[in-house]
């Protein structure tokens, strides 16, 4: 996928090609503060992109059993909405300390067994 900026002329350059789905682009939509971007893909994920890096992959939303068709932000910018073919909509967090928290408490039943995530959660705040 390439985002394109008109120039004065009336043509037009890519200011950066994004890769990393592996099958068709279904939709896109930056973050209401055009910090982020998200992609949507028949390829079962969408894809976070940072845009004030170089459009750098922040990350790959997993989850659905078939092709996503939409993904929004939500108006304060902290989740993502992505609906699939597979009937679900699902919620991401767009932060990093959001998917640090939700990581924290899916493993928050198996910490006494891995003692590095027990230690990445309490140095990070989530107990």
């Amino acid at each position: 996928m390439s985002r394109r900026e008109l120039q004065a002329d009336g043509r037009s350059h890519v200011l950066a090609n994004l890769q990393g789905h592996s099958a068709s682009l279904l939709h896109a939509a930056f973050s209401v503060d055009g910090r982020l971007l998200v992609t949507a893909s028949s390829d079962n994920t969408a894809k976070l992109w940072e845009t004030t890096r170089n459009y750098e992959l922040m990350a790959t939303l997993q989850g659905h059993a078939a092709a996503i068709n939409h993904a929004e932000f939500s108006p304060d910018g902290r989740k993502v909405a992505t609906a699939g073919r597979d009937g679900r909509v699902k919620l991401f967090p767009t932060t990093l300390e959001e998917f640090l928290q939700e990581a924290c408490e899916t493993l928050s039943s198996h910490r006494e067994y891995y003692q590095q995530v027990e230690a990445d959660c309490r140095l990070a705040g989530f107990k």
